[in-house]
């Protein structure tokens, strides 16, 4: 377990980090035939901007012309946006680069036959969705926190401590699993021991019949 050298130990925590310490801003909308959600994200320059949606709904897209339409506005020029349209489960983020701080106006809506080609997907007559805002600039500018020296050196011993933790759980479930393989030959043994038992029995009370019934008769002839 000591075996572990540096390398190991980052991509490990690199890995954790990502999961656990970058935060996004996230909301969720119901979208129905028709409209159009809108909401804004304060940005600050040169970064980059990604807005990743998830469908929430027993959905995924597979129609090259039907999907979700993404609109990221330039927060200085409101009459320059980049568009995405999303139709495949595949490809559910819009990316843009904000060269200069404000405030950018992000709009997601259906295409206009969406809801007629998923709609035995759509029971409740609207789809859900969950958007998350992530500034790339600040998840490096974590990251890189997280990853200096000090920091990974203080987290060695919770990371060898949880995989530890993971070997012992996995040596306890293969121990179940042979006492349980165990249990389950001694219970066939078992169960054929008791059928034997059974006929033995059964075979018993036959001969005592037979005996006990010859015995009367005899008895009754004299």
């Amino acid at each position: 377990m000591n075996s572990l050298n540096m390398p190991t130990l980052r991509l490990i925590l690199a890995m954790t980090l990502l999961i656990c310490i970058i935060q996004v801003e996230g909301v969720y909308i119901h979208l129905k035939q028709g409209e159009k959600k809108c909401f804004n994200h304060d940005s600050p320059a040169n970064v980059i901007v990604m807005a990743h949606y998830d469908i929430l709904n027993e959905i995924t897209l597979y129609d090259s012309q039907e999907g979700l339409v993404s609109t990221i506005y330039d927060a200085n020029n409101p009459r320059e946006a980049s568009k995405l349209v999303i139709t495949s489960t595949d490809m559910m983020s819009h990316k843009v680069h904000s060269s200069k701080p404000g405030v950018k106006k992000i709009c997601i809506e259906p295409t206009y036959n969406f809801f007629s080609k998923y709609m035995n997907f759509l029971p409740e007559g609207y789809v859900k969705i969950q958007v998350s805002i992530i500034d790339e600039l600040k998840v490096d500018e974590k990251l890189s926190q997280a990853l200096n020296r000090e920091q990974l050196l203080a987290s060695r011993e919770d990371i060898l401590s949880l995989i530890t933790h993971t070997g012992n759980i996995l040596r306890e479930q293969e121990y179940d699993r042979i006492k349980e393989d165990l249990g389950n030959d001694y219970v066939k043994k078992l169960d054929g021991r008791i059928m034997w038992l059974t006929i033995l029995q059964i075979l018993v009370i036959i001969i005592s019949s037979v005996i006990f019934l010859h015995t009367v008769r005899g008895y009754i002839k004299n």
